[in-house]
Parts: structure tokens; C-alpha cells; sequence
């Protein structure tokens, strides 16, 4: 596998997981300015994490890392998406079983646009 593809994923899982703060977790996606800026320093952290990762600080990959997770985390795209497909009654369940699963769906669909978009972006900047 590519050392690039090796260092921008690892660089995903530190700046989305490891770096983010509760308080951006939690308010990132609510109504409000507020919330807004949380959304974006917590893109503004993960984006100089991928970068630093990537060692590429060019406009096109920075804007490239920025906004897709920006868009997904301000407005819930996965849970969105889980409406969409039908699943939307699992977040939130007072049935800890369909809530874990509910979770687990709402997870993976987020890191799937995430990775995807990072795809994209190797793809598009790599040729």
C-alpha cells in the first residue's frame, strides 16, 4: 500500500478520534454559530493533522481535506443517511441492543464518507 494512503488514513483516525475534544463531538452539528465553530476547529484540527501526516499543505489538498468532513459533521450526513435508508429509529433508542447497532451503522457510514472522500482527494491530487 502507498506510504501516502498509509499516512493520510492514520492521519484521519488521529484527527477525528484521538483529537477531538467532547465539546466539539457534542455541539458540532446543533444549530447556531456556536456550533459552527466547533464544527470548524474541530476541521481545522483534523485537517492539520492530515496534512502534517500527508506532509502536504498545498490550497488544493488542505481545501480538499477541509470541506468534506465539514459538510458531514455539521449536518449529520450519516444519520441523514440512515433516515433515508429506513434506520433513522435507531439514533436515538432506548433499546440498548438497537441503539449499539444503530451506533455501529451510524459510525460506518460516517468514516465511509470520510475515507471516500480522502480517496477522492489522493486520487484527484495524485494524477
Amino acid at each position: 500500500m502507498d506510504s501516502l494512503v498509509i499516512n493520510i488514513i492514520f492521519g484521519h483516525f488521529v484527527g477525528d478520534f484521538f483529537l477531538q475534544h467532547k465539546l466539539m463531538a457534542d455541539n458540532k452539528y446543533l444549530p447556531g454559530w456556536a456550533a459552527a465553530g466547533w464544527c470548524s476547529l474541530h476541521v481545522l484540527v483534523y485537517t492539520v493533522t492530515v496534512a502534517i501526516c500527508a506532509s502536504n499543505f498545498s490550497p488544493i489538498f488542505l481545501l480538499g481535506i477541509a470541506i468534506p468532513p465539514w459538510i458531514a459533521d455539521r449536518f449529520s450526513i450519516a444519520h441523514k443517511w440512515m433516515q433515508l435508508i429506513g434506520r433513522g429509529d435507531l439514533i436515538p433508542n432506548e433499546d440498548p441492543n438497537k441503539a449499539a447497532f444503530g451506533a455501529i451503522i451510524y459510525v460506518t457510514l460516517d468514516q465511509t464518507f470520510h475515507l471516500g472522500s480522502l480517496y477522492i482527494l489522493v486520487l484527484i491530487t495524485q494524477t
